[in-house]
């Protein structure tokens, strides 16, 4: 991927704008990886240094059944599993933050369904993990590179291993400048 460094620039101040806006919202995709789990990780960390809510998305696709019982019931079946590893994910990770948050479940492919949300809701930071981004050309062969271009919000991709001092010193020299 080329380096961008308008964008950089432009992303830098994320932290900064974040802080002074009331209710900034994060969104984090997670697909309930060790990768997309460190960047659930790292986005709560920042939410709570900056006061902002988070929306956690997770998609998943259908495959199609035969009739539409089976579809129904594939789907449900989908949205269960999704429910009990967030509920699992909840007890393990969030609890105890004082960071407002909310699950969002879809159907559909992480870049159609992420673009979609981010024309429908107010976003101020989009977080990923490696994950996320390595299966992100699955729909209509964007590129992530691509996606990245058309994106009106700054993206952070989040790598396996952070440590939340780096976080805070990163957070709290932004917030300074």
């Amino acid at each position: 991927m080329k380096f961008d460094e308008s964008r950089f620039t432009r992303q830098q101040g994320a932290y900064r704008r974040m802080s002074v806006m009331s209710k900034s919202t994060i969104l984090c995709a997670i697909d309930f990886s060790d990768s997309s789990l460190q960047a659930l990780r790292w986005t709560l960390q920042l939410a709570e240094l900056t006061h902002a809510q988070v929306t956690i998305l997770f998609c998943y696709r259908l495959i199609t059944a035969a009739d539409n019982e089976e579809f129904l019931d594939l789907k449900k079946n989908m949205e269960d599993e999704a429910r009990r590893k967030f509920n699992e994910l909840e007890r393990t990770l969030i609890d105890g933050q004082a960071v407002p948050y909310k699950f969002v479940s879809e159907v559909g492919f992480f870049s159609f369904r992420i673009e979609m949300f981010l024309r429908k809701s107010p976003v101020n930071l989009l977080v990923l993990g490696n994950s996320i981004v390595q299966n992100f050309d699955d729909h209509k062969s964007l590129p992530f590179e691509q996606f990245l271009k058309n994106c009106k919000v700054p993206v952070v991709i989040v790598p396996e291993t952070v440590e939340r001092h780096y976080l805070e010193n990163e957070v709290t020299k932004n917030l300074s400048s």
